[in-house]
């Protein structure tokens, strides 16, 4: 399906180049936002012409498969979490459900464990719960949100002076290895929602429920897909049908008049549509894209103060015969000590290091081993693909046994994605708003984020009222604006 897809892509977009095309409504992005729009616009209204403009040349965004070898890979989005029932539920219509991961928290896997458990991210947790419960999911308004936007996760976890330094160190192993993100740079506000939606506690009459108490849940368990995500961005695509998809047709005018909005993309194609829905990150957005008329000045500078995961954004993947580290009744989740890892000194020394995560297949007889390191794009400047291949084996390695090392030195094949290189479309893995920013600007402003602009309706990731930043997000975004839309064709 993968072949047949890929080369249909590049039929289509080759004969667009030059034309005309009118549609019901056209959207910007083929990320899980913009194909989830099309997909539930196609189903709730059935005739109605769809369209899907994509900048890159391929579909799915940040939800991104890799074949590495004989496997494909997730290197991007890669796991479903029990709170995401949008994304769930569209997997099992679609019949392509993930698979339940044994392994993401399992008794094997200290770490992630004792970070959840620990007394700050709990505390976190908590502020988290209280401020995600904002009515219409306008976390901004809470009452404290002033005092949380304005400080960084580490300013605010070097308030709490009895904290211990392994403390502070779960909050930042939690934030970099789950959500990518530096703790120096991410506002406690925005923090607690995160990790609130990733662990959400559904029992709203319950004010005294902690994270152990969502982590007890039975339901609670972790899903992705054997072969990587890329099968359930396969499953959608075809869904909506390869020739309404179109790639390498970056948008770069939207002009709405009194019956409709007319899209110009970078390859001289014109589409004219009733509505559109632009389903691409914030900073994409404004960058990329200009508005007649011109979107609200306050949103823009708003949108312009998120940034995109800068430093933790190249994945390195090596796959092995067998998980060997199964045989030392380990799983292949490491989380490194995160003071070392995030020093100064640390950033600009080279070789492969950040946390790592086992994607192993979780159905078949004989699987691979399959690890996913995530690192800084500078350690890895200037290394050939056969040195960072070499770096990456001695850092496994180094967190087991002397005699495990010819296992983890004995790699089947190697991959590496760079998050940064996808610029200015897709600039990082993940988005946050600078520390202050949303608080800085005023309501009217902060809701323009999710408010259509005439006939311009938003979906995204960053944009949802849940599962913000993950595959939920992008999927209950996207289905939200398809909805909105669908009311007034």
């Amino acid at each position: 399906m993968r072949i047949f897809l890929f080369t249909a892509l590049l039929l289509v977009a080759a004969a667009a180049a030059g034309e005309m095309r009118s549609v019901d409504v056209v959207i910007i992005g083929s990320g899980m936002a913009g194909l989830s729009a099309a997909h539930r616009l196609q189903k709730d209204h059935p005739g109605t012409a769809v369209l899907v403009l994509e900048a890159l040349d391929t579909v799915g965004g940040r939800t991104k498969t890799m074949p590495v070898g004989s496997d494909l890979v997730s290197v991007g989005g890669t796991w479903l979490f029990p709170a995401d029932h949008n994304a769930l539920g569209l997997a099992a219509e679609l019949g392509c459900e993930p698979v339940r991961d044994p392994y993401f928290l399992s008794p094997h896997v200290a770490p992630i464990k004792a970070i959840l458990h620990a007394p700050l991210v709990m505390e976190l947790w908590a502020i988290g719960r209280r401020v995600a419960l904002q009515p219409g999911g306008r976390w901004w308004l809470d009452k404290d949100a002033v005092r949380l936007d304005t400080l960084s996760v580490d300013a605010w976890a070097r308030e709490h002076v009895l904290a211990t330094r392994g403390m502070r160190d779960a909050l930042r192993q939690y934030f970099f290895a789950l959500e990518t993100m530096s703790t120096a740079t991410l506002s406690t506000l925005q923090a607690s929602v995160f990790l609130y939606h990733r662990f959400p506690f559904f029992n709203n009459t319950s004010t005294s429920a902690t994270l152990e108490d969502a982590l007890s849940l039975p339901s609670f368990t972790f899903r992705r897909w054997n072969n990587g995500t890329g099968v359930f961005v396969d499953c959608l695509h075809a869904a909506i049908g390869a020739d309404n998809v179109l790639v390498s047709q970056p948008a770069r005018h939207i002009e709405q008049s009194a019956d409709g909005v007319v899209v110009t993309t970078t390859t001289g194609l014109s589409v004219k549509a009733r509505y559109a829905i632009v389903a691409v990150n914030p900073t994409a957005a404004i960058n990329t894209i200009s508005y007649a008329p011109l979107l609200p000045e306050g949103m823009q500078s708003l949108a312009a103060s998120t940034m995109a995961t800068s430093y933790p954004c190249v994945g390195v993947v090596l796959t092995y015969a067998a998980p060997w580290w199964r045989a030392l009744r380990t799983s292949g989740y490491i989380l490194p000590d995160m003071t070392t890892l995030t020093s100064a000194e640390n950033y600009f020394k080279t070789g492969v290091t950040g946390p790592v995560v086992e994607l192993t297949p979780l159905e078949g007889d004989a699987v691979h081993g399959i690890l996913r390191i995530l690192t800084w794009p500078a350690r890895v400047a200037g290394m050939s693909e056969a040195e960072v291949q070499q770096s990456a084996c001695e850092y496994i390695a180094s967190f087991y046994p002397a005699s495990s090392r010819a296992d983890a030195m004995n790699v089947l094949s190697f991959g590496k994605i760079d998050w940064s290189s996808r610029r200015p479309y897709l600039p990082g893995v993940t988005f946050n708003f600078n520390v202050g920013a949303l608080t800085a600007f005023n309501t009217h402003d902060v809701d323009n984020l999710r408010t259509p602009h005439g006939r311009v309706h938003w979906a995204g990731t960053e944009r949802a009222t849940r599962g913000i930043n993950w595959i939920e997000g992008a999927v209950s975004s996207g289905e939200a604006a398809a909805e909105a839309v669908g009311a007034l064709l």
